[in-house]
């Protein structure tokens, strides 16, 4: 047997907090490496290109969300067999998963692509884009789309590494990307003088090169979780096993980018400077969230590899110690980029009154973010043992509705930008309470079947 080295994490025994430490930190590194990419994406912009270009990227991120989170959900789902099948040591319906994602997420990497050119513009419209910024938003949002194949395939193939217990590789692919992006974004908006239409293709341009590093992985690797082009084929029912988890996972995103959506034609009401405002403090404050979703993924795999060894009694210990290890996690990363909030913030832009206005949404939302970290932990248990309809109706109807219901019947009374806030910590507490009781429910369910057996 392989020695495992320190940085491999043992799913199936041997203490949870240690091993979900170890295998969110290679996570946790490559998402905040991808969110300062990110970020230098924002910076040049703010910078070099004005504030109308950097307000005009920011406000198509919930646009973009709403039409790629869906597909993307399908990736989840093959990552949810993927490490159930790995708990499970069967091989072959492994085999079958994985050459069926190869095919699905070419398929709607062509698809997604062609749905986002097509309707960007008359999306950007319904919510208000300001006139100063639309052309900007419009030809940054269909650059982008021409990148989707990409960042779907590269979401497979990660998602397929890590379910299968490798989370080091991704971190370094997705650092190589990063560091293009970075080199492309100098090159383009410094060296040509472009503008939204620079950071769009060096951002597209990275994930090509990521996309393609992960699955040269798949394919040179000797692991029973290997890709080949020739046996690369749609098998009916892991399709159906992966759209069955994957479809309402990101039906749950996108439901959660059409309240976001909602809840950013509110901000854009109140001008330019308040969507600039609201995009540079969502970019600081996407360092706790991005640290904290290393951390619920990883709860999500753990939970699938054991379900499908059947170590249910664990799933209950993995609850526990992973909100508790979920909460210190958040209640760090949320003091850190509160305190830290204002100066990082002037990286970003000089002018004090949107970094005024961007100071009320970190100090609301920040330290209340472990309320996120709650509910991301036991809908992750929740997925990991395979179910993903009822949560998510449980999300929908704990964040999206109440978001909705927020805006249209207490904003307009208590209409501010801080009031508007609180939409998010209170519906993060609401769908937390929805999602504890479907464990609780399902882990209860489990554990009878197999004592019966």
């Amino acid at each position: 047997m392989k020695k495992r080295s320190f940085l491999e994490a043992n799913m199936l025994s041997g203490s949870i907090v240690k091993n979900l430490v170890i295998f969110a930190l290679p996570l946790m590194f490559t998402n905040l490496l991808q969110s300062l990419y990110n970020m230098a994406d924002m910076i040049v912009l703010g910078r070099f290109a004005g504030k109308e270009a950097f307000a005009a990227v920011g406000a198509t991120g919930s646009t973009y969300n709403l039409i790629i989170n869906i597909f993307l959900g399908v990736a989840t789902g093959a990552g949810v067999l993927v490490a159930q099948q790995m708990g499970a040591r069967d091989t072959e319906r492994l085999n079958k998963t994985i050459h069926t994602s190869a095919a699905v997420s070419l398929i709607l990497g062509v698809v997604v692509g062609a749905i986002g050119l097509a309707f960007s513009p008359f999306i950007l419209k319904a919510i208000d884009t300001p006139e100063d910024i639309f052309d900007g938003a419009v030809l940054y949002l269909r650059i982008m789309f021409l990148g989707i194949p990409a960042q779907i395939a590269a979401a497979f193939g990660g998602a397929i590494l890590r379910s299968a217990g490798d989370s080091r590789h991704p971190m370094y692919y997705l650092s190589a990307a990063g560091v293009l992006n970075v080199i492309l974004n100098i090159f383009f908006v410094l060296g040509f003088n472009m503008k939204v239409e620079g950071v769009a293709l060096a951002t597209i341009i990275s994930q090509y090169l990521s996309a393609f590093l992960m699955w040269r992985h798949l394919y040179k690797t000797g692991e029973c979780y290997y890709f080949s082009i020739k046996e690369t084929k749609i098998h009916k029912q892991e399709l159906w096993d992966m759209v069955k988890i994957g479809i309402p996972s990101g039906l749950q995103m996108s439901m959660f980018s059409i309240s976001n959506l909602i809840i950013q034609s509110a901000i854009n009401s109140f001008g330019t400077d308040y969507v600039a405002a609201n995009t540079t403090s969502g970019n600081v404050e996407n360092l706790c969230l991005i640290t904290l979703s290393s951390l619920t993924q990883a709860i999500m795999i753990f939970a699938g590899q054991n379900f499908g060894a059947k170590n249910i009694k664990r799933l209950k210990e993995l609850l526990l110690k992973g909100m508790a290890l979920t909460c210190v996690w958040a209640l760090f990363f949320g003091f850190v980029c509160t305190l830290l909030g204002r100066p990082l913030m002037h990286i970003y832009t000089s002018e004090e009154h949107i970094i005024e206005i961007g100071m009320q949404r970190l100090s609301i939302i920040c330290p209340l973010y472990f309320l996120c970290g709650l509910y991301e932990s036991a809908l992750g248990l929740v997925r990991g043992m395979g179910y993903s309809l009822t949560p998510m109706i449980a999300a929908v109807l704990g964040i999206c509705a109440f978001r909705i219901v927020y805006i249209y019947f207490i904003f307009p009374v208590f209409k501010s930008y801080t009031s508007l806030l609180f939409t998010y910590p209170i519906s993060w507490f609401i769908t937390f309470l929805f999602m504890l009781a479907l464990f609780v429910i399902y882990y209860n369910r489990h554990k009878k079947l197999i004592e019966s057996t």
